[in-house]
């Protein structure tokens, strides 16, 4: 793996990550993921759950490359990482494709569009003095991943700190963000209504029994050697830009900004339904993909850069080996 592929290389590196998404969701066209016990009304209606497998993890395939596309059309665009990189579309390609949970359709992925789109939203509005239109978006954008998946109802205090963190924005700016909010719930109950369309139910809050949720992957060493490996190097790649914060442009300063503050929302999404669920952290790929796309410019040694790719694609493949025959294989072990 050539040094230009590192660093200067980015249709190279495109490829790869969009090679390295589809290889690590092929096992799911013959292995299904339990469907999400939490949907949005709108997700509700979609049914997806009775689409075929094969069109479901396909559906998956297409909207994670989508999705890292448009984080890489953010970072291009405001050009955040100093340079022209591919490194966010291969570790997003890498992070939605550590788990084999994350291999088909669910209602977390479809609403990760609209969370992008609505961060996309924020860094037009930070270069617009009256920007009315550009916050009404952000709305827009956060109500619809609201209705695709309930939980990430709590993007909409979100993207309201994220006006705050961005700009001293006016009054108009604001009103214009709520409007936005209110635009997608008052077309799409409007619909139903004229429809004759029964409104579905919204998933009621509850406070889930996290122990419980982390009982279930106790015994999954692919899911706690994953969990590990991310851990250790997003520590990494955030002091690293705690660190080198200052030398930031202004604008790539109020990106990180407010990508860093996605998970301190998902935790308590993550405790809204009242039944665990691993789609209220597809968002984290955001940040995510972020950090260690600026971790990688500054390493200085390419060996070093290898070497964690290298890492993290084995890491996938070994969870990968768990989820399939990590029950066999333990079973084999006992007896």
């Amino acid at each position: 793996m050539p040094e230009a592929f590192l660093h200067k290389n980015k249709p190279l590196a495109v490829v790869v990550g969009i090679i390295l998404t589809v290889l690590m969701h092929i096992g799911n066209f013959i292995v299904p993921v339990p469907p999400s016990p939490n949907m949005g009304p709108l997700y509700t209606l979609m049914q997806v759950d009775a689409w075929p497998l094969v069109l479901q993890t396909t559906a998956c395939i297409l909207l994670v490359i989508l999705c890292g596309a448009l984080l890489d059309v953010i970072v291009s665009r405001f050009n955040f990482l100093g340079t022209i990189s591919g490194y966010p579309v291969i570790f997003f390609g890498i992070f939605a494709s550590l788990h084999p949970v994350m291999g088909t359709m669910g209602p977390g992925l479809a609403a990760l569009l609209f969370i992008i789109l609505g961060i996309f939203a924020f860094m037009v509005n930070f270069g617009q003095s009256h920007g009315q239109f550009s916050a009404w978006a952000s709305g827009v954008c956060f109500a619809f991943a609201s209705l695709l998946y309930t939980p990430f109802i709590l993007f909409i205090p979100f993207a309201v700190t994220s006006m705050v963190a961005l700009k001293p924005a006016r009054w108009r700016e604001y009103a214009a963000q709520f409007l936005g909010f209110g635009l997608p719930y008052g077309m799409f109950y409007s619909i139903l209504y004229l429809a004759d369309v029964p409104f579905p139910a919204w998933d009621k809050p509850g406070y889930a029994d996290i122990l419980k949720f982390i009982h279930g992957f106790s015994f999954s060493w692919g899911f706690w050697l994953a969990a590990i490996t991310c851990f250790v190097f997003l520590n990494i790649a955030l002091l690293n830009i705690f660190r080198t914060f200052n030398t930031y442009k202004i604008i790539t300063r109020r990106f990180f900004t407010i990508v860093i503050l996605i998970p301190a929302f998902l935790i308590p999404a993550s405790i809204w339904p009242q039944i665990p669920d691993t789609d209220v952290w597809w968002p984290v790929i955001i940040p995510f993909s972020a950090l260690m796309g600026r971790l990688f410019l500054d390493i200085k040694k390419p060996a070093f850069a290898r070497l964690i790719l290298i890492i993290f694609i084995l890491v996938m493949l070994l969870a990968r080996f768990d989820y399939y025959f990590g029950s066999e294989f333990t079973f084999k072990l006992v007896n």
